[in-house]
This record gives structure tokens, C-alpha cells and sequence, in this order.
């Protein structure tokens, strides 16, 4: 049988590998829904659809389609055998590598034995020429793509992972002569017993293998990154240095077990991803599976994380915290950090939360892991599109928060905005998260919900049962054009100019809808473009 490897979902950190792979002239099997029927291209790669496999599965009576098998919903501390729901006749145990996103009880993942992480791969290829490698890694809740942004600017290095640039495209920029064969590609055990339950995953065999990171500490305290002698310093990193800070998912830790960081840093958490992850505690082990992975390290004390103090209510953490070997910084909030960093006040008042947070977690875990970076740099970071952005149209604030899918997110944006009025539209995929947290600081400040998309009916009823102003809407569209009609009732838009203190108090629209966009749009880029464009189109001569 010809070589290959296989490739399970072609999305982009997928199709990057696949590209690595094909310019070493190593064939892949890919298997992903959106083929309609198995075909090769020139090169000679294979495409198939997911259910193409059934042939080797015993027969499910219940549902014959196995790549849309779901097992139930799984308790914490109980799951049921991969492998048992439908069971596999045969096995492929030639490598595969799995895109983030496929779920961990997908039913078809019980054909492979040999199934491996993007960051697994990769790291296992630099585990052979690691020289000069050092990498951070940034995950959380909220403020991943921020902090990560941030980080790389003062350190000017690249970033990557989840940010955009997969991990392949960054091998294949760095390393581009290193050879590639199947016979180098990395032998590893069956992954399948790490896809069942993320709390299985914090138990490992004292002799699991992990990557050794160097030590790339430059014992030159960031303190002084203004200094000349700092700044030379980050140059010389920068030309001997190969750097690379990555956006890091919960679904990519999920299903990596051997790659790590020189420096973990870890935003806050809230409920997010629970259907995929199935409960808050599996999320939590995926979250902190890192610290795990280190005290397997042969020097655990090189490895450096940042932690949310909040999270050691949780057992779990506890466990793990408590068990860790290596470098830690607990940290509350961007006030405890600020005292770390002892920043004058102009570098205390660059962002309002919860970017704040943000530029000083990312300051504070360099300082602490003794990285040399140059925090002048952060005076030209720009905040993203779709992340609380502002628009001033007829007197009215419009706030595009799009990336907001989560309620933790929605919590840091009404709390940015508690002395306007809000009409707020939520709705989407909750992705199984609980929006609770919400409804106090909604029904305390008089927020007005117009709820939207596939969860709109469960939040209207949980606002009614919170006494809430709401008004189911469905649509984006609709939820704006109820807006429109409510602020006229309410009579709070103005044709004259607001001064400064009116303006603290004006109408503000807000688009932060706790929730995923999948439901009705290709991303929440797309959702939150429709957004600006309705703003125009419903309020642009709204006072005529």
C-alpha cells in the first residue's frame, strides 16, 4: 500500500500541514464532509467524506451515519467507551492528525489509533531541531487574540495558532530546510485513550514523553526594557531566536499531549465550549492540561505559567496547582498585576478594560519568566474589529462586539458601558453555556434584550423569568429595527449635540451576543458586519 498520512477535517491549520507534507512529497488521506465522494488530485492525495468509513463499523440501528453519531452527554467523572458506540471492525493506525474542531466523542475517531494534535506534530518535528525555539502560549476565555497581539508586539516575534497563521505555515517559514521523511515522522501511542474525557487526560505515565524546551531565559529584567542596553538585547533575541507566540484553543490543548510552552499564559475562564468539552470541570482540565504536561518535563522549574487565582475554586485546579513543579504567577486582576509591574500612570491608562487586562497580564508574564521584551512598543497597538468597537451615529452609541461569544465577555462590556442605557442583543449558539451571570448586572442597570438566533426563545424566557425587559427577535435585522421603535418610545435620541456629560448617559446600542454566530453566519466577522451595515441602513437618517 502507498505511504500517506492521514488528515482528519481540511480546515486551515489542516490544509497548512497537508502543504508541508506534499513539499516533502508525502501523501495524505484526507477525510472531511465537505467531499461528496472519494477522488485523488494530481498530486495524488485522497479526499473522502467522513462517512465513508461506515463500511467499517458495525451496523447502528439508531443512526447510520456515523460521522453524525453523538454519544450522551457525558458526566465529569464518567464516559463511555469511544470505541464501543458504534464499534470498529477494523483499524488505521497510520498517523493522523485531527483538525481542533472535530468533537472528542465523534464516533469515526474509534477507526484511528494513531490520531495526533497540529501542535503535537509540529512540536514533535522541532523536537529535532530545537536549538534556538522558544514559544508562549496564550489560552483563556476572552482576550485570547488581544493578549496574543500584544505579547508579540513587544517581544516582535511572530504569532500564530489560533490568531490566524497555523503552525505548518510558521515550521515552513523558520525551518525551511529542514527534511522531512515518513520514516522521521513521529511514532506515538494510541491517542484514542486521551479522547474520551478531559479529566482522564490529567493522568499521564510517570514515563510519558513531553518537549524539552530550552532554556531561553536572558536574565535581563524587563524592568530595564527601556534601557539600551534592553533594547539591543531584544535584537539580538530577535536574530538568534526563533519566537513564536500562539493563540492557543481549548480544543487544541484538548487533543495535545507531548508539545509545551517556555511560558503558559492563562486569561480568565467563564462557561464557554461546553457542549463540545460536555461539562465546565472537562473544560477546566483542558484549560490547565499545560501545567500537567511540564511536571513530566525533565526539568519542570524551565517552564513558566500564569494562572487566574479565581480558578482555585475549582478541586480540580486545586489539584493541579498545588501538584505543580514549575515557575507560577497567581494573579486577581489588572490592579494586582499593575503592582508587579510598578508601570508609571501612562502606561496604567492605555486601555480601559477589559483590554487593560489584557497588556498587563501580557507585561506581567514576560517580567515574571525574566523574558526581555520592550513595552514602549504597546503605545501602537490598535484594538481589533468586532472587540467593543465604537461608532457615534445621531446621538447614539453603536458598539460592535461581535467576538463576544461568551458571557464573561458580554459581563466585561456591559461593565465598560454601566452608566449609558443599553439595548442589548443577544442570542446565537450558546455552545451550551449557562447565561446566568448576566442577568443581575442586566437587571440592575435597566438593560433592554433583544435576543436573536438559534438560543433567542431560552434567553427571552430566562430575562422574563428575571423580570428583564426583552423582546424575542430571531433576527439581527429585526432585533435592530425593534431597537429603533423602542428608542423612540423611550424618547432618548437627540438631533442636537451632546456635551461630555450627556453623552456618559446616552443610548447605547450593543451588539455582545454571549454566543457563537454559527447558527446564522459564516463567523462573527460576518456577523458583525451585517451589524454595522443595518446600522447605517436603520439609523442613518434616523431622526427625519
Amino acid at each position: 500500500m502507498e505511504s500517506y498520512i492521514n488528515i482528519l477535517g481540511l480546515g486551515i491549520t489542516n490544509s497548512a500541514i497537508m502543504e508541508l507534507l506534499n513539499i516533502h512529497n508525502i501523501l495524505c488521506k484526507v477525510y472531511d464532509d465537505k467531499f461528496t465522494h472519494t477522488y485523488k488530485d494530481s498530486k495524488g492525495n485522497e479526499f473522502a467524506p467522513f462517512y465513508s468509513l461506515e463500511k467499517f463499523f458495525e451496523k447502528n440501528t439508531q443512526n447510520n451515519h456515523i460521522h453524525r453519531t453523538e454519544n450522551p452527554k457525558r458526566e465529569s467523572k464518567q464516559y463511555q467507551a469511544l470505541n464501543t458506540q458504534p464499534q470498529a471492525l477494523q483499524h488505521d493506525d497510520t498517523l493522523a492528525i485531527i483538525s481542533p474542531g472535530i468533537p472528542p466523542n465523534t464516533a469515526f475517531l474509534a477507526y484511528f489509533t494513531n490520531i495526533m494534535s497540529e501542535y503535537d506534530f509540529i512540536y514533535n518535528l522541532l523536537n529535532k531541531k530545537n536549538k534556538n525555539f522558544f514559544s508562549i502560549w496564550i489560552s483563556g476565555t476572552n482576550g485570547k487574540t488581544t493578549t496574543t497581539e500584544m505579547t508579540s508586539l513587544m517581544l516582535q516575534a511572530k504569532s500564530g495558532g489560533n490568531i490566524g497563521t497555523p503552525l505548518a505555515k510558521l515550521f515552513m517559514q523558520d525551518f525551511p530546510y529542514m527534511n522531512l521523511s515518513l520514516e522521521s515522522l513521529p511514532k506515538v501511542c494510541n491517542h484514542n485513550i486521551f479522547l474520551q474525557d478531559s479529566k482522564e487526560q490529567i493522568t499521564f505515565n510517570p514515563t510519558h514523553s513531553v518537549f524539552d524546551v530550552n532554556d531561553f531565559q536572558s536574565h535581563l529584567s524587563s524592568r530595564d526594557s527601556e534601557s539600551l542596553m534592553a533594547q539591543n538585547q531584544c535584537k539580538k533575541n530577535k536574530t538568534n531566536q526563533i519566537q513564536w507566540v500562539l493563540e492557543t484553543s481549548s480544543f487544541a490543548l484538548h487533543y495535545t499531549n507531548f508539545a509545551l510552552p517556555n511560558l503558559y499564559i492563562l486569561l480568565p475562564l467563564s462557561q464557554d465550549h461546553i457542549s463540545w468539552h460536555t461539562s465546565f470541570e472537562s473544560y477546566l482540565t483542558d484549560k490547565l492540561k499545560p501545567l500537567v504536561l511540564m511536571n513530566l518535563a525533565k526539568n519542570p522549574k524551565k517552564y513558566y505559567a500564569c494562572i487566574p487565582k479565581e480558578l482555585l475554586e475549582h478541586e480540580i485546579v486545586r489539584s493541579i496547582i498545588e501538584s505543580f513543579q514549575g515557575n507560577l504567577l497567581l494573579y486577581a486582576d489588572s490592579n494586582e498585576l499593575q503592582t508587579f509591574l510598578n508601570y508609571t500612570e501612562e502606561y496604567q491608562n492605555l486601555f480601559k478594560e477589559p483590554f487593560k487586562l489584557d497588556f498587563m497580564l501580557s507585561a506581567a508574564a514576560l517580567q515574571f519568566a525574566d523574558i526581555a521584551f520592550d513595552k514602549t512598543y504597546i503605545k501602537q497597538y490598535k484594538i481589533g474589529h468586532y472587540r467593543m468597537e465604537e461608532k457615534w451615529l445621531n446621538n447614539i452609541l453603536f458598539v460592535n462586539d461581535s467576538k463576544g461569544t461568551n458571557p464573561h465577555a458580554v459581563f466585561a462590556a456591559l461593565s465598560a458601558y454601566r452608566t449609558y442605557r443599553i439595548y442589548l442583543i443577544l442570542g446565537g449558539d450558546a455552545k451550551g453555556a449557562k447565561l446566568d451571570m448576566l442577568y443581575p448586572i442586566i437587571s440592575t442597570h435597566g438593560t433592554k434584550v433583544f435576543s436573536i438566533g438559534k438560543d433567542g426563545t431560552m434567553i427571552a424566557r430566562e430575562c422574563k423569568q428575571h423580570n428583564i425587559f426583552v423582546k424575542e427577535c430571531h433576527t439581527l435585522s429585526y432585533a435592530l429595527n425593534e431597537i429603533a421603535q423602542e428608542l423612540r418610545k423611550d424618547n432618548l435620541c437627540k438631533d442636537s449635540l451632546m456635551n461630555e456629560n450627556e453623552k456618559e448617559n446616552a443610548p447605547l446600542v450593543m451588539l455582545s451576543p454571549a454566543c457563537a454566530s454559527l447558527d446564522q453566519y459564516k463567523s462573527y466577522k460576518a456577523r458583525g458586519d451585517e451589524f454595522n451595515e443595518l446600522v447605517i441602513k436603520i439609523f442613518g437618517d434616523f431622526h427625519k
